[in-house]
């Protein structure tokens, strides 16, 4: 007779996508894949002189170029690394240039990372003067391998924010991907984090953790998700991720926020930690779902999951150790809206997977604090909803999942009270009001009514929650306004609406079984049951 109400699509997705970028072959593709080159010519009569003239310039041309840069590699080898240095100064200020300067700048880059990969030598402050005069430069490639360079020397401090910043401003483009696929920058990414505090260093954090985000990002949902280059791009997605959790960036951003968490406990946190806060959990919801993702479409079959999926679950597995930090970082931001919102959103996120759910199961009545805080401390009903939806989303995942967490969500009253006291609070407000994201009124109320249809399929829960007041007359004046449905959002909340009145109406008793009456409470489902009828 009880029914589980699930949710059929996750709040929270991420809205990263990728562009078809135009991509140059190399070289040699201009003769390799020319017309002329690939007709058979039976006789010198059958093909004009001049083309073939064409091909055999281009190509020599082409040779010519390809010797002079093996050439040129081979000098800067044999190069002292403060002849390295010099050639950079020379590019110093550098901002537009044309492809032979960024070849050789590249390739003098390149040699210079071998060098000072892991050196403490004397002379890091000149290389680091060297490559800062090419900030500036226009091409990505060569602002990355810059990043590279000042990460591998292990640097700390002023130095290590300003590679995460050149990385943050390569990462914002999605086009940039593949070359972050064809670097070490993601692992030295998280290397560098390790090095950061997120008190001390919070700025590093913010532009580190922000680059995370967007490295991580999904690419799934974007328009182009059907091409080839959508395929593409979700790929290289999934393979950045799984290299940074492999490095062990879970377990890094578990730590910085037990030391945010530390410091929030004795200290309101303000400004730049505060900020890093924000990056660190958007970084977390990106990354976790966008495992999600992967897994739910490359992996259909869960019982037979090859050792490497278990390899990667069990590199990013660490995620469900954020959640009780998660929420407790959520309930000290309870003065930062804007921090708060977007903790929940992750934790709406996290909320999807079995491991995490279970976590959340542990904290259900702190989040039911939590939800009945959000009305009381939004400064509009609009601010507020999209705050509310999450954790009702996130509530109605666990109901559905855990008989323990139904249980001793009824047991507290605190808990209880403030569903049933947000729930009577957004029944009374206008059906038509929403926010900029789109969250409105009806998706709240659904998913708080799922929350207790789920809670009811526990015998007990159910018993008593029918008995509570006022949640029959809530339910009921819910019942009138989306009786005659015209949107698909009215009629979900009619649906959510009547399996909740289904549970309920299962443990409706107006008498015990010796016959003895008990005192109706006014409001309650027993006392509106003829009117709900």
């Amino acid at each position: 007779h009880n029914h589980e109400l699930q949710e059929s699509k996750p709040l929270d997705k991420s809205n990263k996508w990728t562009q078809p970028s135009e991509t140059h072959g190399p070289a040699n593709s201009i003769v390799k894949n020319h017309p002329l080159k690939r007709r058979q010519v039976q006789s010198f009569e059958d093909k004009p002189h001049t083309s073939i003239a064409i091909v055999t310039d281009q190509k020599s041309s082409l040779e010519d170029q390809s010797k002079l840069l093996r050439r040129s590699n081979d000098l800067l080898v044999q190069s002292t690394t403060e002849s390295l240095l010099e050639m950079l100064k020379a590019y110093s200020g550098l901002k537009e240039c044309d492809d032979s300067t960024v070849t050789h700048i590249i390739a003098i880059l390149h040699e210079l990372y071998v060098r000072v990969k892991d050196s403490k030598g004397s002379w890091r402050g000149t290389v680091l003067g060297a490559l800062y005069g090419l900030v500036e430069a226009s091409s990505s490639k060569i602002l990355l391998l810059v990043a590279s360079i000042v990460f591998a020397m292990n640097v700390t401090g002023s130095n290590l924010t300003g590679a995460c910043k050149l990385v943050f401003k390569i990462a914002r483009n999605e086009n940039n991907d593949n070359l972050f696929i064809d670097s070490d920058v993601p692992e030295l990414l998280v290397d560098g984090l390790g090095r950061a505090s997120p008190i001390d260093d919070s700025e590093a954090c913010i532009y580190g953790y922000g680059a995370v985000r967007f490295l991580t990002g999904s690419s799934n949902n974007g328009p182009n998700s059907a091409t080839v280059n959508g395929a593409e791009a979700a790929s290289n997605v999934r393979s950045l991720a799984i290299r940074l959790a492999k490095q062990g960036l879970c377990q890094l951003m578990v730590l910085h926020l037990k030391m945010i968490n530390e410091i929030a406990s004795t200290t309101q946190l303000s400004g730049s930690p505060l900020h890093a806060l924000f990056q660190l959990s958007g970084a977390l919801r990106t990354l976790a779902g966008n495992h999600s993702v992967a897994v739910s479409r490359t992996c259909p079959d869960r019982q037979h999951p090859t050792s490497a999926r278990e390899d990667e679950d069990q590199d990013i597995a660490q995620i469900e150790q954020a959640v009780p930090l998660l929420v407790r970082a959520a309930e000290m931001c309870i003065k930062e809206p804007e921090v708060q919102a977007n903790i929940i959103r992750t934790l709406s996120v996290l909320s999807e997977r079995a491991e995490c759910c279970e976590r959340l199961a542990v904290a259900a009545s702190r989040l039911g604090i939590l939800l009945g805080s959000i009305t009381q401390t939004s400064q509009t009903v609009e601010k507020g909803l999209a705050t509310c939806n999450r954790l009702g989303y996130i509530l109605g995942n666990v109901m559905a999942r855990w008989d323990t967490a139904r249980y001793q969500f009824y047991c507290c009253d605190v808990s209880c009270d403030a569903l049933l006291a947000t729930l009577e609070y957004y029944a009374n407000k206008s059906f038509t009001l929403k926010n900029q994201m789109g969250d409105s009124v009806v998706q709240v109320l659904t998913k708080l009514i799922r929350i207790v249809a789920n809670m009811c399929v526990n015998g007990d829960v159910g018993y008593g929650m029918s008995k509570k007041s006022p949640l029959g007359e809530i339910l009921l004046n819910i019942l009138l306004k989306a009786k005659d449905p015209k949107t698909t959002e009215l009629e979900e909340l009619l649906f959510a609406t009547l399996g909740a009145l289904h549970n309920l109406s299962y443990y409706y008793e107006p008498s015990d079984m010796d016959g003895t009456c008990y005192p109706i409470h006014a409001g309650c489902i027993a006392e509106r049951m003829k009117d709900i009828c």
